[in-house]
């Protein structure tokens, strides 16, 4: 039986596939099964938990609360355990809380919480994000923040985003392949049109029906999607803290005296 020794063995140890299965191997020499089981616990454990993953994604920028729950396995297998998108009330999160619960006892604890920044619903956005930070705190569990506008469908292809501000304003964004050509920005409607110019053949989007929209422009409805926000944030890198695409102070409305 041929026994591999430390130097031939040091190539195949810097390959974190490798040794996930090697560290394990009866015919390695003492010292090689050592060096491999080293570069194991050092990258090893990180690259497994890349192929065993579950990932609990949140979105609630909308009028629809988006839940969705992802497992990998380590065959790159994506099976989706959980998805729930309901209609809820702009000041009334209550759907929101209720799937949350609902998907925790149907699927556990995940690896990681990936939830949608906005732009969208001032409410929404509150009660999503700290949602997301209480249990990535409370379960020891890594936190991504991503646009919650890459979980469009449409951002599979190329299009606008646009959105209503309110106080007379829109908001507007571009995608390509869930990425972000253009970040997000405030725009009057009447400049919507000459700015859609830039790239004519990208489709528009929104969650909703627009205010004062232009009538030639064609408007396709589409809210994200939580189970594309988790494939988004499968590879993404953990966050310390969000923040919330606020475009805009939040607009509140004082009491009356």
């Amino acid at each position: 039986m041929y026994t591999a020794s430390v130097s031939n063995c040091i190539p195949l140890c810097l390959n974190p596939t490798v040794v996930v299965a090697i560290h394990r191997l009866p015919c390695l020499h003492k010292a090689a099964r050592r060096l491999a089981t080293n570069q194991y616990e050092i990258f090893g454990l990180a690259f497994l938990k890349r192929l065993f993953m579950k990932i609990l994604a949140l979105d609630s920028s909308t009028s629809i609360a988006s839940i969705a729950f992802l497992e990998y396995q380590s065959s790159g297998e994506e099976k989706i355990l959980f998805h729930f998108n309901q209609t809820q009330q702009r000041t009334n999160s209550s759907i929101f809380f209720e799937g949350l619960e609902t998907v925790l006892q149907q699927c556990g604890k995940p690896d990681r919480v990936v939830v949608g920044l906005g732009p969208g619903s001032y409410n929404g956005l509150r009660s999503s994000i700290a949602a997301a930070q209480g249990l990535a705190s409370a379960c020891n569990i890594e936190l991504i923040g991503l646009p919650s506008i890459l979980g469009l469908e449409a951002g599979a292809r190329e299009c606008w985003v646009v959105g209503d501000a309110r106080g007379g304003q829109y908001w507007l964004a571009a995608l390509s392949h869930h990425q972000l050509l253009e970040e997000p920005f405030l725009l009057a409607p009447a400049d919507l049109p000459d700015h859609l110019k830039r790239y004519p053949h990208f489709s528009l989007v929104a969650s909703q029906e627009l205010p004062n929209l232009p009538s030639s422009l064609k408007l396709t409805i589409q809210t994200p999607n939580a189970g594309i926000l988790a494939r988004q944030g499968k590879h993404a890198t953990p966050s310390a803290s969000l923040e919330p695409l606020y475009l805009k102070q939040p607009h509140i409305t004082k009491p009356r005296p």
